[in-house]
This record gives structure tokens, sequence and C-alpha cells, in this order.
């Protein structure tokens, strides 16, 4: 992994650089920071002309990185299909026992969540009498806290093994439907929600994918809704070992600049509640300070706040 400082660092070629200690980014077109070198590499380094530079400011957009980094237009593509492929693989190398540890992946999570859990939960919205969707539910660490409050959930999650072990633990509630399912092709009825939760799924996904999900969920909650989503930013979240890591650890301006992009029929929007909040539990026990949360609101573009 590259470091954070210039000292000793060989840069084959620049595009742009200030002379001030900022992280090093590596860019391909769509503004990954140094924390994405690994998975960049990885994944897509035969594929790509590359090019090194110094970003200014953890707040540039994508937009203005692509620009200083010699792709203004953002034309370089991420093939999708092999995102999705080697998203499986990763988490079919990380679950065997579909455990909490696994999840979380981290040794520790059996701790971290019992401080963590309650603390995402305590940013949501009121959820007595609503419709709940649950993104990337996994073995349903937060899905019978959200049964509980909520009239229905819907848990989705891609990995057909932790579907199973969620359904097995919470089909008792009676007022859960789980689906196997990815969210990239998850289609469901506008207006059909009033809540949706994720909870460490986007950062799998690639920019235009997240863009994707974001119109699609706009679409989905009903006016007034809430999207709630957390994600790891610049850094992993767990100590648990990996062969290899195809994470999207993104700098937080990226998924704000992407959510504000977003309307549907041009007339709605989302409306932030909060945005880039801190998971203290993170801050505690692991000086981590980039466990982030989002709280979006679908509002009318013109500002009116018409709730059904």
């Amino acid at each position: 992994m590259l470091g954070k400082s210039l000292t000793s660092i060989f840069l084959p070629s620049v595009a742009a650089l200030y002379v001030l200690s900022f992280k090093l980014e590596c860019v391909n077109g769509q503004g990954y920071s140094y924390m994405y070198v690994d998975r960049v590499l990885h994944s897509y380094g035969r594929q790509l002309q590359w090019t090194w530079c110094v970003d200014i400011s953890d707040q540039l957009s994508v937009s203005e990185r692509n620009r200083l980094c010699g792709d203004p237009d953002g034309d370089i593509q991420v093939d999708h299909a092999d995102v999705r492929v080697e998203m499986a693989e990763f988490w079919r190398e990380q679950s065997h026992d579909g455990s909490l540890q696994e999840m979380m992946l981290d040794e520790n999570a059996d701790e971290l969540d019992q401080e963590e859990r309650p603390e995402i939960l305590a940013m949501l919205p009121d959820l007595k009498g609503k419709r709940v969707l649950e993104l990337g539910a996994g073995i349903g660490r937060f899905t019978p806290s959200l049964a509980r409050q909520a009239d229905h959930v819907t848990a989705v999650d891609f990995m057909e093994s932790f579907i199973k072990k969620n359904e097995e633990a919470n089909r008792h509630l009676g007022n859960i439907n789980f689906l196997q399912a990815d969210v990239t092709r998850l289609d469901l009825p506008q207006e059909s929600v009033d809540v949706v939760f994720s909870n460490w799924l986007m950062m799998y996904l690639a920019d235009e994918e997240v863009s994707a999900l974001a119109a699609k969920v706009l679409s989905w909650l009903t006016e007034g809704g809430y999207f709630f989503f957390r994600e790891s930013c610049f850094q992993k979240s767990g100590n648990k070992k990996r062969s290899f890591n195809p994470t999207f650890y993104r700098c937080p301006a990226d998924y704000s600049a992407i959510f504000s992009a977003v309307t549907q029929d041009a007339r709605y929007v989302y409306e932030e509640q909060f945005a880039g909040r801190a998971v203290k539990t993170y801050i505690k026990r692991k000086k981590n300070e980039n466990q982030l949360c989002w709280l979006l609101r679908k509002v009318r573009r013109d500002g009116s706040h018409e709730v059904k």
C-alpha cells in the first residue's frame, strides 16, 4: 500500500502536483483516493493508462479530480460485471460460518457490535408503522431490531447463505420478507417503502452503480421517506485478514456529490439531514474517524414537504 507522504515515493508520471503534504491519489477517471490503489491495480491495472497525482483536498468532487488528473470527461469506465464477480469472490472467501466476525470483518466483532449497533439504530428516524427496505442485510445484524420497530421489513442480500441464515434466525418475527438479490439489479415499485437502510453496502459498488442505486432508491421512497447509509471511507474498518480487498474506500464528499446530483422526474431530490456523521464507537475503540453515516430525505425539489 502506498503511503500518505511523498517522501521516497517514485511517481512514474505526474499530471498535477501541489507541493504540500497531501494524500497520494491514484486516479483512473473516478477519483480513487490513495487507499484505493491496491484495489485498482489488482482489478484494472492492465486496462488503464495510469496517472499519479496529489489531491489538494478531501472535499474535491469526482469531476474536479478527473480534471486535475487528466481525464476531464471521466471517459475511463469500470467493467461492472468484473466488479460484481470480484465482490462475490471476496464475500465467498470471507464467509464460512456466517458469523458476526465475518460480517464485520473484525475479530473483535462481538464487543464492537454491543456498542456500535445501538449507536447506529439511534441515528434512524421513527420506524413505527413504516415499511423498511434493508439493503445488504447479511445474516441479520440489524434486521430484528428494524422489524421490531417497523410495520414491515424487506431484507435483501446477494449472498444466499447470508440471507438464509437471516431468515432462519428472524422469520419468527412474522413481518419480514427475505430476498436474495443483487441490489444493482433490484426492481421495486415506485413509492413502495418509507425508509431504506444500508450498512456497509455502497463501498462494494462502483461509482456508476452507486449513482444508479441512488436514483432507484429515490423512486422507491414515498415522499418524505428516508435513506440511511453507513460506509467506510478512506480505510478499512476491521482487522480480519483477507487475501485481497476489492472495497471502494471513497472520500465522503464523493457520496454527497453523487446523491446531490440525483433527481426523480426533475421533481424530487435528496435533502441531507446529516452527512458524514462519524460512528463514535469506532473512534473510541479503534481510533477510526472514517466510519461515516448519512441520513437523506426525499423532498420536492421546490422545497415543499407534503408527507404522506
